[in-house]
């Protein structure tokens, strides 16, 4: 299909270069050459000019077709894997990917086509972080049971705990509780060991 496209430019080029060739040979200079008249001169220009369009729009249409973007299965399997170890959190939008790719021959010929597809679809699912701290299912699923996230609320805890002002005892008065360090290991042995101050 290539070698089409590289032989009909040539063979177009050639045509008018012929013709301009003729109108200026150094017997015909002055005159019309082959022509009779400026009206034949004019029509055959004029032809001349339809087929060079005609041919240059195949031409065209020749680099559109040569220049689409073909995947055989195995090729396209492995793009799809390696964008998804690019972007493992597009997994769950693939159905959505797919379609957008299928319903969009614009996308379809891309070299680029799943990136593209992903890009507008993530820009349409985006929520904006404050939303997403008011939203209980995604608390209750990726924040309350994130073992990470609850050890460094336990640290934070603890270290708030220490630098906590002194606790009053009610037992004697008014007076401060002992200077003793206690640092706590678990929720639990600060729960007990602020608990002791209201015995």
């Amino acid at each position: 299909m290539e070698e089409e496209v590289v032989r009909e430019q040539p063979k177009v080029e050639g045509e008018v270069q012929d013709s301009l060739n003729s109108l200026e040979t150094p017997e015909t200079s002055g005159s019309l050459g082959k022509f009779k008249d400026a009206e034949s001169l004019l029509a055959a220009y004029n032809n001349l000019q339809a087929e060079f369009t005609k041919k240059c729009q195949k031409l065209s249409a020749l680099e559109k077709e040569n220049n689409k973007i073909v995947y055989t299965e195995e090729d396209w399997n492995k793009r799809v894997a390696s964008f998804l170890e690019k972007n493992p959190e597009a997994k769950k939008y693939s159905r959505e990917i797919s379609e957008a790719i299928l319903n969009n021959e614009d996308l379809k010929s891309k070299e680029n086509a799943l990136e593209l597809a992903w890009s507008g679809i993530a820009m349409k699912n985006y929520v904006e972080p404050e939303k997403l701290a008011k939203d209980k299912t995604f608390l209750n699923s990726y924040i309350f049971n994130n073992e990470e996230i609850k050890k460094q609320v336990l640290e934070s805890y603890l270290k708030e705990l220490k630098t906590a002002p002194e606790v009053i005892s009610g037992s004697s008065g008014l007076s401060p509780s002992s200077k003793e360090e206690f640092t706590p290991k678990s929720l639990s042995d600060a729960k007990k060991y602020v608990e002791k101050f209201f015995k």
